[in-house]
């Protein structure tokens, strides 16, 4: 004697989602810029002189962040009062600004 054995079927909704899925794997996503535009040349990409102000620019963040971290390390190390603790955090701060921000500035101006 054979036993019966439970066919499973697909519910409909099943069948929907897997449907979905398909689709939304497949489809083909447009470009934000239509690049088939004659007047593509409207779209600017920054010159040397941009990217080099930009990596200056964050590379002075940085430095200024780091030396803000050095600088009161090193003044509450050494217990320095009001004045003396933020004339040395502040010309920490500038002095690693600077550098980093020359670094990074030098840096992209190679690579342009």
């Amino acid at each position: 004697m054979q036993v019966p054995t439970a066919k499973r079927t697909r519910t409909p909704t099943a069948d929907v989602a897997a449907e979905r899925r398909a689709d939304f794997l497949n489809h083909q996503f447009e470009p934000a810029v239509n690049m088939n535009r004659s007047d593509h040349a409207a779209i600017r990409t920054p010159g040397c002189t941009d990217r080099v102000k930009a990596a200056f620019t964050i590379g002075a963040v940085v430095g200024i962040t780091i030396g803000g971290l050095y600088g009161g390390s090193h003044a509450f190390r050494y217990g320095l009062e009001k004045r003396e603790f933020f004339r040395v955090v502040g010309k920490q701060m500038l002095n690693m600004g600077f550098t980093f921000g020359v670094f990074m500035g030098v840096g992209t101006f190679i690579r342009c």
